[in-house]
């Protein structure tokens, strides 16, 4: 059968290809990361709060934690986040081990 040699062929011309091409990729570094992410697990903020209770015409649920402040497992998830996120960079290369130096980065809450 002649269809699949040349199926075979042309498989192995693109593995080829690819390999040669994989190898002359080009080496990338971060520079930085930009990320956009909801607060933890937290209450409303007070504004927001008597908004919410003028709206609904209801009190809002009293929480364990302050208006506004991390929940104790709104806290663990973004603890948990940052430490698979590091991970996941270092683990790509994209990161070094342990921990920046303080003029390495820059956060805005």
């Amino acid at each position: 059968m002649i269809f699949p040699r040349r199926a075979f062929a042309a498989l192995c011309a693109l593995l080829l290809w690819s390999t040669q091409a994989a190898a002359q990729s080009p080496t990338y570094q971060l520079e930085q990361v930009v990320e956009l992410s909801r607060h933890g697990v937290r209450p409303p903020t007070p504004g927001n709060r008597k908004e919410i209770e003028a709206a609904t015409q209801r009190p809002w649920p009293v929480w364990s934690t302050r208006d506004g402040e991390l929940t104790g497992h709104g806290y663990a998830a973004v603890v948990n986040k940052g430490r698979w996120e590091g991970e996941h960079y270092r683990q790509l290369g994209l990161l070094t081990g342990g921990c920046p130096q303080p003029q390495d980065i820059y956060v805005r809450a």
